[in-house]
């Protein structure tokens, strides 16, 4: 089977994102509260068009940031999604179509 060649590959972009919470949260438990608000609030194929990813090697546990992987025509919906977060209150900070533009 041959590979897909680049144009036919969906591109990511990646949304840096700060917790700001009294409490130290821990890595696990951001990654529930932001795919649970992203299949609330875009529905399960909304959700699996996105293609939403938790980056769980970039959380940073004393700034309380992370970083998500999302499809780049669903970053919008995505940014709703976080700011719509109930139980701790999520910022988003930078989009950028390359990770290493975020650190």
């Amino acid at each position: 089977m041959k590979p897909l060649l680049p144009t036919l590959k969906e591109r990511k972009h990646y949304i840096l994102f700060e917790v700001k919470s009294k409490n130290k949260r821990d890595k696990n438990e951001i990654s529930d509260i932001v795919m649970k608000a992203c299949l609330s609030f875009l529905g399960e194929f909304g959700y699996a068009k996105a293609g939403v990813t938790f980056l769980k090697e970039t959380w940073n546990k004393t700034k309380q940031q992370g970083v998500v992987a999302v499809n780049s025509k669903w970053v919008n919906h995505v940014k709703i999604a976080l700011s719509l977060v109930k139980k701790v209150k999520i910022e988003t900070l930078k989009t950028s179509g390359v990770i290493n533009k975020l650190k």
